[in-house]
């Protein structure tokens, strides 16, 4: 914890219980509760290449001026489009949140305030640091590689939960088949990468879930979120 998966349950949970019926407040906050981790994707691709990576997860994508940007965008909007302007701040608060979890519930930094921080050296936020995790079967990397492991299971509760939601408003349309369908794919993934993870190092376990997780399972749940937007937010 906490998945990308994840993100989008606490993103959809809040989101229905804070704004029912309103659909830009909740796919905005389920949307922003998302799009952060966008970064993995440049991330395996470089490391693909064999280039250092250090320095790009948590950094523009888990910025506070990413949140200045959504609020910029949602205030400069507002006049225009209470719809934009709605979704752009609801977007703001949800990565807001999701930088909150990945603060407390992750055994990683956050880079804050890139890139000033890049500009005059500043630590990330890291709450956990100093915690070593311990090595499991003799490999050093087991529990963070169990942990990637867990994203698609994350996945898989989301797209079950779409599927709940849209049961519950009586909808049954392509987007549910398709959220159906994922669902069962992430199901299937998990087992693999949980044994995957047992002997792989940290690098290749990052190559063997995250270009999928990242480049197909957060499209897919994002696309499926807003085509059941009324679904999600009960109205």
């Amino acid at each position: 914890m906490p998945q990308n998966g994840f993100h989008a349950l606490i993103g959809a949970a809040v989101g229905r219980r804070v704004w029912p019926g309103r659909v830009p407040w909740v796919l905005g906050f389920i949307v922003g509760s998302m799009v952060p981790d966008v970064d993995i994707l440049p991330l395996a691709v470089l490391r693909l290449a064999g280039n250092w990576t250090e320095g790009i997860h948590r950094t523009a994508t888990h910025s506070v001026f990413l949140i200045g940007v959504a609020f910029v965008t949602a205030g400069l909007g507002w006049k225009r489009s209470r719809v934009l302007g709605a979704f752009a701040f609801a977007l703001g608060l949800g990565v807001l949140g999701h930088i909150g979890l990945d603060l407390l519930l992750w055994f990683a930094g956050v880079n804050l305030l890139w890139p000033l921080s890049e500009i005059r050296g500043w630590r990330e936020v890291n709450l956990w640091r100093g915690v070593k995790l311990p090595a499991v079967g003799g490999n050093p990397d087991f529990i963070g590689n169990e942990l990637a492991a867990v994203n698609p299971l994350a996945f898989a509760l989301y797209f079950g939960y779409l599927g709940r939601v849209a049961r519950g408003a009586g909808v049954e349309t392509r987007a549910v088949r398709f959220a159906r369908g994922v669902k069962m794919v992430c199901w299937g993934l998990f087992p693999v990468y949980a044994v995957t993870g047992v002997f792989l190092a940290e690098w290749g376990q990052s190559l063997v879930v995250y270009p999928l997780v990242i480049a197909v399972f957060l499209p897919a749940a994002l696309a499926a979120s807003i085509a059941l937007r009324r679904p999600l937010a009960g109205g």
